[in-house]
């Protein structure tokens, strides 16, 4: 399923590269240099196998945004920050007495590294596509939860509760798209985009519990660039 996964994004994103390049070779352009922060909020899953009843955890995120536009239509994007990510158990659709009472998440923090191709259509206001790899690494995780972990209702969490997070390094492929609004001060972006994780955060060798438990977050961030170079 990866493999095929990769296929498809790999030909979307040579479809899109080959389209915008076409554009850049209309005209002259002058390469622009942008950089400002950006904040945003995640709303995460984990991919788990056997599969878990999830719902969506909220958390965050905010870094720097270097933006290099080398070609009319066509640029590179580099994104370190922080993010909270992770997985939140829904007790509601699982067969058990007082389910309404029962809560667990996990936050997952990590410091990420995007380096995205930037496709946008536009001058004044933009509209862009944003593709490319993501590595992760973990810097830290906690567990939430009101009941005891020795004591734990049954379901297929308990193949993690109480148990570390195994994977330091997280990676991955992201798309996403957004509009732009150049002004006299600044561009201002707003973009929601997907992570879909290649990685796992548990171990997933024969004798362990989850065959799969892979990252899957949606970003929506708002960004402030101020031009360095054009």
């Amino acid at each position: 399923m990866n493999a095929i996964f990769k296929n498809t994004v790999f030909v979307i994103w040579l479809s899109l590269v080959v389209c915008a390049n076409s554009f850049a070779q209309e005209q002259r352009f002058i390469p622009e240099l942008s950089i400002g922060p950006f904040v945003g909020t995640t709303l995460s899953k984990v991919s788990f196998s056997p599969k878990m009843k999830e719902s969506y955890r909220t958390g965050g995120i905010f870094g720097v945004k270097l933006l290099y536009v080398t070609e009319n239509h066509l640029g590179f994007l580099l994104e370190p920050s922080y993010c909270v990510v992770g997985w939140k158990e829904n007790f509601a659709d699982y067969n058990l007495a007082d389910t309404g009472t029962l809560a667990y998440s996990r936050s997952i923090r990590y410091f990420e590294f995007p380096f995205m191709t930037h496709i946008y259509w536009g001058n004044k206001y933009r509209f862009f596509i944003d593709m490319g790899p993501v590595a992760r690494f973990l810097i830290g995780d906690k567990e939430n939860y009101n009941f005891s972990l020795d004591d734990a209702p049954g379901t297929n969490g308990a193949g993690y509760y109480g148990v570390p997070i195994d994977k330091t390094f997280d990676y991955g492929i992201a798309g996403g798209m957004g509009v732009e609004f150049r002004t006299g001060i600044g561009s201002f972006l707003l973009e929601s985009r997907y992570y879909y994780g290649l990685g796992d955060v548990f171990n997933n060798h024969k004798k362990d519990y989850y065959a799969k438990s892979s990252n899957q977050d949606i970003y929506i961030t708002l960004s402030y660039l101020l031009p360095l170079k054009k």
